[in-house]
């Protein structure tokens, strides 16, 4: 499950970018690459499309699209 919304994802990549300018940030600094997993979550975000699902005589709520179980009933 997401814990961050997508506006919030692009407001933390926006800081993290403006943090980067004004630092001078080069190379190996901790902060490219975290500038580099806020992007992915952005690119692989998933807003979660519902389906019930039958699972061994139970009930879930799974995500058609990424196939993450959102309830186990």
């Amino acid at each position: 499950m997401n814990d961050f919304t997508k506006e919030e994802l692009y407001s933390v990549n926006y800081y993290l970018n403006m943090i980067r300018e004004n630092c001078g940030c080069v190379g190996e600094h901790p902060i490219l690459s975290l500038i580099e997993k806020i992007q992915s979550m952005i690119e692989n975000y998933c807003e979660h499309s519902e389906k019930l699902i039958d699972v061994d005589g139970g009930i879930s709520l799974v995500c058609k699209k990424c196939g993450i179980t959102l309830i186990d009933v």
